[in-house]
């Protein structure tokens, strides 16, 4: 049976409450755990591990959300809900919650956690990519991610107005240098700025970037976002590679699934990425640390590690 999902109220968090509230007073569904997560593809990653009898799962559309829901399923004396949100840049920021149903992410993101997991090394591996060694491949990935995470971060600190969320493939393509596998800062900080409503000129947001970017010693898969090294792997491979090969693992990979057809390359990763690897996270651990603190509600499905 495929897990069963929330209805779609991306406005509303007080009727995504009221809906669980609803299914907790069902006498049928009644002793199902809640599990809250940001978007559909996180659903999509989590439905594989879930006991859909057991575990019903509630897409929040954004991580606001999910807490606000989490907060207003408190005070309507519901029990049993647990939420799963991305890091994000919420250690740098000060910003992480201690709130007993809330586990974050590993690393920055669920996409991160996949490409420091071997889901990656199976991905290259089973289609004869690189001979399966991503070590290289992920080090190429977080010299490209790096400045663009410090520059996500410097918006977050600094309020800088600059606007990420209309980089395309397309712009990513104009910053990455496909020789040396690195990133053109000042492109880069040319496309964020031409799509940005900010006081700053260009110049002076690449000053107080360099300046970050030579002293800094962070983390990297907490500082850089997932999507964007996804934007990268997928450049990658097509300049180590070939494009032929970039459609094959996409029609391959979907015809193991026996789905029509996978939309992106986040999807194919989330397909390598079995429950061997996502064991070994913390995040799982934390799972099942919750279901004992929570007994009897059951997250995981019965034949779970």
């Amino acid at each position: 049976m495929r897990t069963e999902t929330a209805p779609l109220d991306r406005d509303n968090p007080q009727t995504i409450a009221n809906r669980l509230k609803i299914r907790r007073d069902n006498p049928k569904t009644k002793n199902q755990a809640f599990l809250l997560v940001e978007g559909s593809s996180d659903q999509n990653v989590f439905k594989t591990y879930i006991d859909d009898q057991c575990c019903y799962i509630a897409v929040a559309y954004g991580k606001l959300n999910v807490v606000d829901i989490l907060n207003k399923l408190e005070k309507m004396g519901v029990k049993g809900a647990l939420a799963i949100v991305d890091s994000d840049f919420d250690l740098f920021l000060s910003k992480l919650l201690n709130i007993d149903d809330l586990i974050y992410t590993d690393t920055h993101d669920l996409d991160t956690m996949i490409l420091q997991s071997p889901a990656l090394g199976r991905l290259l591996e089973h289609y004869k990519v690189l001979g399966g060694n991503c070590a290289l491949l992920r080090e190429a990935l977080l010299r490209c991610a790096k400045p663009l995470g410090h520059l996500r971060l410097l918006n977050e600190r600094q309020d800088l107005k600059l606007n990420f969320k209309s980089l395309d493939a397309e712009d990513f393509d104009y910053f990455f240098d496909r020789e040396k596998f690195t990133v053109n800062v000042g492109r880069m900080i040319e496309k964020v700025h031409q799509k940005s409503q900010t006081n700053l000129s260009a110049y002076e947001i690449e000053s107080r970037l360099n300046r970050i970017l030579k002293t800094s010693a962070d983390d990297l898969w907490i500082l850089c976002c997932g999507h964007d090294m996804v934007e990268f792997l997928a450049l990658i491979l097509s300049k180590w590679c070939g494009h032929d090969i970039y459609r094959r693992i996409n029609n391959e990979l979907s015809d193991m699934v026996n789905i029509p057809r996978c939309d992106s390359l986040e999807d194919r990763l989330y397909l390598a990425w079995d429950c061997v690897f996502f064991y070994e996270t913390k995040l799982h651990k934390s799972i099942k640390l919750w279901e004992v603190t929570n007994a009897p509600m059951k997250v995981y499905k019965r034949y779970d590690s």
